[in-house]
């Protein structure tokens, strides 16, 4: 047990608008559909979780057409895109991308890996053929839709090039516009022009990809989101202020989203440290500015780009025995009780090492208020609730906390609502080096 002597009182200031959030979800393999047997995972990752957003690779790698390289661009023909489309990982991602649809979710789809060596420089990794490359893309787009039958509009067409293989091809801020480009004018022609992208997935922070777009405001209306991966500690703020500024403020409805965010440690025998640092990461990305975020990845697989078995899922998979993990829990805390459209909301306090966040539902309705306590003794949190309309005062609010022992572990804070104490509101008691919610939503 520990004892608490500390208060850290909190300010709500709902007149103080920050950003809207989209959501927050996974990435996901779906080469594990395995004829359905995959949706009591999936089931659990949007009903327990509250995963919005997917991001789903068919293939894992963009050499679909042709792995071997053996036949060249003869092969991207109607003979061969039907030979590539009837392998089992394009049936599973359909039948995937379908389930996704009748949750009222729409996946958002990429491609990342190698791509033929015929469409790459001499050097075998470089981007050099984007004519090829935007065809091949373009339909498969095109099919996903209309032959696999999902419903998207989001499509992420490059991974990581700023690393290059095996994550993706190599290719430099100038030509990963070039490519996009040539790619929307592949799925126009195709009428797909209501697709959008998201760009540029980029493995190291850096604005360099980003500033290439702003210098092209015709494209804005068609990139949806500029996508970047987290997998360490940085600010994002530049990021999103040049994303609203730049090119004269052409892009400022483009959204910035952390496509792939967690940590990288496989060791397995430190889940509740990465658990409580990925949750610290991504309270310090929405305090910057970013509208959603998506861990990588769903739950532990093999990963074809680069030949081997992770353990970054949010589920541990032993043989195809899933069951949640530390980090599961510790997101739940943001996906399940900051939803869609809620927006976040002016909160502060003295106390350095207690952080939270405050979010409100669009019609202002729903309130959820989540943070962590890195202190190293337990601390009474008290929200003052005084800025909230007068309805607030009858809510239920319920409290939930994880920490070493604890995983979302539900609790009821206390109403504090006599105006000649020094405290007045919601009040919960917050373990040391915890994680805690205070949320109206059920």
């Amino acid at each position: 047990m520990y004892d608490i002597t500390k208060y850290v009182k909190f300010a709500l200031n709902p007149s103080v608008s920050h950003q809207t959030v989209d959501g927050f979800g996974v990435n996901i393999n779906s080469k594990y559909w395995n004829k359905g047997k995959i949706i009591p995972v999936l089931e659990q990752l949007v009903d327990d979780l509250g995963a919005t957003l997917f991001r789903l690779d068919a293939f894992g790698k963009s050499d679909w057409i042709d792995p071997d390289g053996a036949f060249g661009p003869a092969c991207m023909s109607e003979a061969g895109y039907a030979a590539a489309y009837a392998q089992q990982e394009f049936q599973d991602a359909a039948a995937m991308g379908r389930w996704l649809n009748s949750r009222g979710i729409e996946p958002y789809i990429t491609l990342s890996g190698i791509l033929p060596k015929w469409m790459c420089a001499s050097d075998g990794k470089t981007l050099e053929r984007f004519d090829l490359f935007a065809e091949m893309a373009a339909h498969y787009a095109k099919w996903l839709r209309d032959e696999g039958g999902v419903r998207f509009h989001l499509f992420g067409p490059l991974n990581e090039t700023d690393l290059g293989p095996p994550e993706g091809p190599a290719v430099t801020p100038e030509n990963y516009v070039h490519a996009c480009e040539c790619l929307l004018k592949q799925l126009d022609a195709k009428g797909l022009g209501d697709i959008r992208l998201v760009v540029a997935e980029q493995a190291m922070y850096n604005l360099d990809f980003i500033t290439r777009f702003l210098k092209k405001p015709a494209l804005a209306e068609r990139i949806a989101v500029f996508g970047m991966h987290c997998y360490s500690d940085f600010s994002a703020r530049p990021l999103v202020e040049t994303v609203i500024t730049g090119a004269g403020g052409a892009y400022a409805g483009t959204r910035v989203w952390m496509t792939e965010f967690g940590d990288l440690d496989q060791s397995t025998e430190k889940e509740w440290l990465i658990a409580y640092v990925s949750f610290q990461r991504l309270i310090r990305l929405l305090e910057d500015g970013m509208n959603g975020a998506l861990a990588w990845d769903a739950f532990d697989n093999y990963h074809d780009h680069d030949a081997s078995w992770t353990t970054f899922g949010l589920i541990k998979n032993s043989w195809d025995v899933y069951e949640p993990k530390k980090r599961f829990f510790a997101y739940r805390h943001i996906y399940r009780f900051v939803r869609p459209g809620f927006r976040r909301v002016g909160l502060t306090s003295p106390c350095d090492g207690v952080k939270a966040l405050a979010f409100l539902s669009p019609d202002g309705g729903e309130l959820t208020i989540t943070g962590y306590n890195e202190l190293l003794e337990g601390v009474f949190v008290n929200v003052d609730m005084e800025g909230l309309p007068g309805g607030f005062s009858e809510r239920r609010f319920d409290a939930y906390r994880t920490s070493f022992a604890d995983n979302c572990v539900q609790d009821n804070p206390r109403r504090i609502m006599q105006r000649r104490l020094p405290f007045s509101g919601v009040e919960i008691a917050v373990p040391p080096r915890s994680l805690f919610t205070i949320t109206t939503v059920r």
